[in-house]
């Protein structure tokens, strides 16, 4: 069961940003971008670190134009699971201009995107997507909500989209059900601080779904 969820969460976080990054010259690097990204020491207690590998993955709908890279030099992701279930997060991060591109595209085709689907590792998956309503994050954010049926089980994820001056980064939580909001944007406002260099604290554990804040 833990190994499905993986599998969808990296599907997703891979799609996105990192399909247009590259790295110029004088850039960044992978491990500069690594130590912004949240860290096992960031999550709440019970949480470990997760190492998801992608399979040979192929989408339909309005995703089928995308075509992720987990090797990008210039961005750098985590994934982490609660208790070896749910729920699970995921972050990718990366730096520079083609970055910030790369999120604007992204952005536009979760803002115009009603229906997905494909096969990530061999695991069927269709699903819709809408815009919800989000507190802003860094200097700019969206948020989506992607309701999925992957391999009969129904999986629900927030993606939260944003930009932090030259970091551009998303963050997925992944649940059974309607995602705990209040631990959504504990998470979220942690890779915010941590990526602004302020101090951080990990949101806490929680059981049950607390609904969306307005």
């Amino acid at each position: 069961m833990r190994r499905l969820y993986s599998v969808i969460v990296t599907a997703l976080v891979l799609m996105g940003i990192t399909a247009a990054v590259a790295t110029p010259a004088g850039a960044v690097t992978r491990s500069q971008i690594q130590a912004k990204v949240l860290s096992l020491a960031n999550m709440p207690a019970g949480w470990r670190a997760e190492n998801p590998s992608g399979g040979s993955d192929t989408y339909t709908g309005c995703l089928r134009t995308i075509h992720p890279s987990a090797n990008s030099s210039a961005a750098a992701h985590a994934f982490y699971v609660n208790h070896d279930s749910v729920p699970t997060v995921g972050e990718v991060l990366a730096n520079g201009s083609k970055a910030l591109r790369g999120y604007r595209v992204w952005n536009k085709l979760l803002s115009s995107c009603k229906k997905l689907g494909g096969t990530a590792s061999g695991v069927h998956i269709t699903g819709t997507v809408s815009a919800i309503s989000f507190p802003a994050v860094g200097t700019r954010s969206r948020a989506y909500a992607i309701s999925l049926s992957a391999g009969g089980i129904a999986i629900d994820v927030d993606v939260i989209t944003f930009e932090v001056g030259k970091y551009a980064g998303e963050l997925l939580y992944e649940d059974i059900g309607q995602p705990n909001i209040a631990q959504v944007k504990g998470f979220v406002d942690e890779s915010i601080a941590k990526i602004e260099g302020k101090p951080t604290t990990p949101p806490q554990n929680v059981d049950t779904p607390a609904g969306n804040l307005n």
